[in-house]
């Protein structure tokens, strides 16, 4: 007798070993809602074979290396918590694109995933064959990052309060095997992450962008708590490396960059800074913040991120704004973006970008009338303090997590904080040297970037350091 099991979507169609298995969600968690649109987080899913004899009939060999992608993959979609989907909303792209668009909302049309951004569409790959034959009922563009929403209550206005953060699919990787531009400009650890409220019909969001330093540079993992930091000499490949970089993010966000770089003025940091300098000062449309952190706010005294980073960037939050609008009529566009970066994109990026948005949040929910005056402070209101900075916490970790393998560093000057940063800093230089390589085929396989068939995949065995890795417990 036959049973049937309930699916929620379908992930897409990889071919491993023994050949194509089908992706199925079998379980989805309800995360909230943008707008009327319901967003959902992919909680679990089947790998079902197209033949199974096929799988049965191999070598435990084979059969072995099969459950290992398998295993990998289901880290990455589900195990890492990191999937997201919806069926009437493109999450694919910032609010502001989706909303200031008729094809963005129209969620009858079976053929809007076309529209999706690629950069951030995760199983693009894996929908190709469905995609190919026509099938757009089954297309549904899962994102990888995190989303976050709750319903808060602020003078008696109840609204909605959330975070969505996408990481882009080219040069996806993790911390020390992706680093800094490719030649083609893309760049590791690329994120879009924007906050958003939705109150009375009316729809607020605040975007900003993290991404490694667009230059060509490696750090490779080799034991050294922190590695050398190596350049390439070609100085006409960095240049062309960098334009299109900066011709990329100018042309997708209204030709107007702030760009904020919080690397150290010395040491390893340094050099990648100088060169960051001497490139961006010839590119129009981009104001270049460089506030060394680690230095202006050691000893976790923040007092120079008032007294000198904020008014350093008062005409850029000016200039740059916010996006707002009710269903189709717009009231306000956002103006450029930030683009935040630190060596990793991860813990200082994260502090200063969640620095940068509460400014914003609060102008954002003046404007549509929850607080009373343009004046009033965050720490007003203890509740929706805690319910903001608590998402951004989780939106630090989650970026770290998927980059470096751990949460993102707090900066905190109690004990257990500064306990906690240690412990998350000699874990991350463990998973970095033992687990990365792991973690970047995982990521590999879900984007098609594997051929599992190839002889180099055939033959590979696990190194002295992946069995070394395996025999630590985090």
């Amino acid at each position: 007798m036959k049973t049937m099991t309930r699916i929620f979507g379908i992930m897409g169609i990889v071919t491993l070993v023994s050949g194509p298995f089908l992706i199925v969600v079998l379980e989805k968690e309800f995360i909230g809602m943008i707008a009327k649109h319901k967003i959902y987080r992919v909680k679990k899913i089947q790998f079902i074979p197209f033949k199974p004899s096929n799988f049965k009939s191999q070598t435990e060999e084979l059969k072995e290396r099969e459950i290992q992608y398998i295993e990998m993959m289901n880290r990455t979609i589900v195990e890492d918590n990191s999937f997201y989907m919806s069926y009437t909303l493109d999450l694919t792209h910032h609010l502001q694109h989706t909303f200031s668009t008729i094809q963005g909302l129209d969620t009858e049309n079976l053929s809007a995933w076309r529209g999706a951004h690629n950069k951030y569409f995760w199983n693009r790959h894996m929908l190709q064959s469905l995609i190919s034959k026509g099938m757009d009922g089954f297309i549904m563009p899962a994102i990888r990052g995190i989303v976050e929403i709750a319903s808060c209550n602020m003078n008696g206005k109840v609204f909605t309060f959330g975070i969505v953060s996408r990481t882009s699919t080219k040069r996806a990787g993790t911390r020390y095997i992706m680093r800094g531009a490719d030649e083609n400009g893309y760049v590791a650890n690329f994120v879009e992450s924007e906050q958003f409220a939705y109150y009375d019909g009316v729809l607020s969001a605040f975007l900003q962008i993290r991404g490694s330093i667009p230059l060509i540079w490696t750090q490779e993992a080799n034991l050294k708590y922190t590695p050398e930091i190596k350049f390439l000499t070609d100085k006409q490949k960095q240049q062309t490396a960098f334009e299109k970089h900066f011709q990329y993010i100018l042309r997708e966000y209204q030709n107007n960059i702030t760009a904020v770089n919080l690397c150290k003025k010395t040491g390893q940091e340094s050099k990648l800074s100088e060169l960051y300098t001497s490139y961006v000062k010839h590119i129009q449309g981009v104001t270049y913040n460089h506030f060394d952190f680690h230095n202006e706010c050691k000893n976790h005294d923040t007092t120079k991120l008032y007294t000198m980073f904020l008014p350093s960037i008062k005409d850029s939050m000016r200039n740059i704004k916010y996006f707002s609008c009710r269903l189709q009529e717009i009231y306000e566009l956002q103006n450029g973006v930030f683009r935040v970066n630190c060596i990793d994109c991860c813990d200082r990026t994260n502090y200063i970008e969640t620095f940068i948005a509460k400014y914003m949040m609060m102008e954002q929910l003046y404007r549509m009338g929850i607080t009373k005056s343009r004046d009033d402070k965050m720490e007003n209101y203890p509740a929706f303090d805690q319910t903001f900075r608590t998402f951004w916490i989780n939106n630090g970790d989650r970026v770290s997590v998927l980059y470096s393998g751990t949460e993102a560093l707090k900066f905190q000057k109690s004990a257990q904080g500064l306990m906690n940063d240690g412990f998350n800093s000699v874990k991350r230089y463990f998973l970095n040297n033992f687990k990365d390589s792991e973690r970047q085929k995982a990521i590999n396989l879900v984007l098609g970037l594997v051929d599992i068939n190839s002889k180099e995949e055939q033959e590979e065995v696990e190194s002295p350091a992946q069995i070394v890795g395996d025999l630590l417990t985090f």
